[in-house]
């Protein structure tokens, strides 16, 4: 129990670094650099539009408008077994969403793979519910 709590807990504070810390400030403040957590395998499905490939899931996000994140909840397991528990992650986030002068309740969901050291987003589903 000690160890697979200990991996819990490494997983969920980095759960919370993660979008707190890193991909909501940069997808709100320089979108443009938010490329840096996708890689070519990366698949988003937003609001029900999908987009695959580091390359469409950038012009994607470049035609939304400007965003200002506010984040409720972040809930982050581990979805591997075996030699390396940490090697994907997913990560569900609850907020709320500002483009423009519209605000929306969002959920979020993440899945995180490990490669060379760091980690990417692999799949990256995100809805608007109100």
């Amino acid at each position: 129990m000690g160890d697979t709590q200990n991996v819990i807990d490494v997983v969920a504070s980095g759960g919370v670094a993660f979008v707190k810390d890193h991909y909501y400030p940069v997808f709100d403040k320089s979108r443009d650099k938010v490329f840096q957590f996708y890689q070519d395998v990366s698949q988003i499905v937003w609001n029900g539009t999908s987009a695959q490939g580091l390359q469409n899931i950038m012009q994607f996000y470049a035609a939304l408008p400007q965003s200002s994140h506010i984040i409720n909840t972040v809930d982050c397991q581990p979805t591997s077994t075996g030699a390396n528990p940490l090697a994907n992650l997913i990560i569900q986030v609850t907020g709320e969403v500002t483009f423009g002068c519209v605000t929306h309740d969002f959920t979020q969901t993440f899945i995180l793979s490990q490669a060379g050291g760091s980690y990417f987003i692999v799949y990256d589903s995100q809805r608007l519910v109100s």
